[in-house]
């Protein structure tokens, strides 16, 4: 008997459900059809072939669909391909926010006898219009009419923003089409006579220096450098004119398709936020925000790799250090996962790993600042060592003394890396957040005892003996 009532309970939570979820598809497909009936236009973006586009304050401009998009008119210019994307989109789903009706002739009371806006696009062999023209009376819409069939509407104000495009909107903005990943060289020349000029070795992420080759780069530096190239974006266009004959720096992009790319660009006065430059793939001179002249580097030696530990955090398996205040043997045993090596037992698993992650990330982005050149072997006795081992087996070790009380500038230690031992210079605040971290990851303050077998068996079955007592 009970059973039969559960039965029924559940085949009326099962109806109610059901007819819950048909309830919801109707109500969600009635919305859909209202919000397609509201739509000014019914077309498929792909199809759309040219666009015209008429503003009170800015000249017309025509875009054309061959192969590609391009601007055809003022100029002829590539177009910017996300804005023309969100311009397709915007006529796709221009909407009636609300009709008013035929205007009986008095186009002037709408601002349609002269519309701020027309936007005129091809479908196919068809053409279609898009008349904007006054605010309405609480400045929310405008008011609209579509094809000059009489019938006025209202569109959202943010509707019209959408597609009262210029041309400065509507031009290619990227200065190179290239990718990082592309490049086979690249060579930076200054007015002043610094001169920079790398090359890729083979077709792998390391580079050096073709005048100074025994230079060691970073690859982070040197791709941290072509992203910022790559993502280079004009501000604004000026007059073929406007270039000084002399730029202040040049810089040549040689591809390895056998292509090249250049840009050239003239400093600003101090205090200016702008700078003139021209790309060997825009035909007319830009504005560039001046952020990026700071990492447009003066010599190779700029780009030399000075991290204390070049290995990404990920690829290192084994840290091992010695300081007055002990010493520590971790390895890696997972991603985000360390244990601690005692003799021959098994290392047990840290209960802070993830300071061991902060560490490595923190060692990865710290550079020395200062080099003495080789300096041989590490000294003997220093009270300080720390050695990091990656997954191909590749040391750096990094040796120091006590940094002395009495002064405040940086600390002298030694790198091994790459094979060469070099005495280098490294901020104080740095060494000491270097000891900080390794006390913090000390073993006997952070290692839990991993428990296998019969032994792991008996301590769960202790412990729910004292539970249950």
């Amino acid at each position: 008997m009970k059973f039969r009532s559960t039965a029924v309970y559940l085949l009326i939570l099962l109806v109610i459900g059901a007819v819950y979820a048909g309830m919801r598809v109707e109500k969600q497909k009635a919305a859909r059809k209202k919000e397609q009936a509201s739509r000014v236009f019914t077309f498929a973006p792909k199809s759309v072939k040219q666009i015209e586009i008429e503003s009170a304050q800015n000249k017309a401009i025509c875009l054309k669909k061959t192969s590609k998009w391009a601007i055809s008119s003022p100029i002829v210019s590539q177009v910017d391909n996300m804005q023309l994307t969100g311009l397709l989109s915007s006529l796709h789903h221009v909407r009636m926010e609300r009709k008013i009706g035929k205007e009986s002739g008095n186009l002037k009371a709408f601002g349609l006898d002269k519309p701020s806006l027309v936007v005129r696009f091809l479908t196919g062999d068809k053409w279609h219009e898009l008349e904007t023209g006054a605010k309405n009376p609480v400045a929310t819409d405008r008011y609209a009419m579509a094809d000059k069939n009489g019938e006025v509407f209202l569109i959202s104000s943010q509707a019209y923003d959408d597609l009262n495009k210029n041309l400065t909107d509507l031009r290619r903005k990227e200065l190179f089409s290239w990718k990082p990943g592309q490049v086979k060289a690249f060579e930076i020349s200054w007015r002043n006579g610094d001169e920079v000029d790398i090359v890729r070795q083979g077709d792998t992420g390391l580079w050096k220096s073709k005048s100074q080759p025994k230079l060691e780069l970073s690859i982070d530096k040197v791709a941290n450098l072509l992203e910022g190239l790559h993502w280079l974006r004009a501000s604004d266009f000026l007059a073929k004119g406007a270039m000084p004959a002399t730029p202040d720096v040049d810089v040549k992009v040689q591809l390895k398709d056998g292509k090249t790319a250049e840009l050239k660009v003239a400093l600003p006065a101090p205090g200016q936020k702008q700078a003139i430059a021209t790309s060997s793939e825009l035909q007319s001179p830009v504005l560039l925000s001046t952020y990026f002249l700071s990492s447009i580097p003066h010599s190779a030696d700029a780009l030399v790799d000075r991290a204390l530990v070049s290995s990404v955090p990920s690829e290192i398996n084994k840290i091992t250090w010695k300081t007055p205040n002990g010493s520590g043997d971790l390895v890696r045993k997972g991603t985000d996962n360390w244990g601690s090596v005692e003799g021959k037992a098994a290392p047990k698993t840290l209960k802070n790993s993830w300071q061991v992650e902060t560490f490595l990330a923190f060692m990865h982005n710290t550079q020395y600042i200062g080099t003495a050149g080789s300096a041989g072997t590490p000294p003997q006795g220093a009270p300080n060592s720390l050695q990091f081992v990656n997954a191909f087996g590749k040391k750096t070790s990094l040796t120091w003394n006590a940094p002395d009380p009495k002064t405040t500038g940086p600390v002298d230690a030694w790198l091994e890396k790459n094979g060469l031992v070099m005495q280098v210079q490294v901020k104080r605040q740095d060494i000491q957040r270097i000891g900080e971290s390794l006390a913090r990851m000390s073993p006997t303050e952070s290692a839990a005892p991993e428990k296998k077998g019969a032994n792991a068996q008996k301590g769960v079955s202790t412990k729910r003996e004292a539970n249950t007592k």
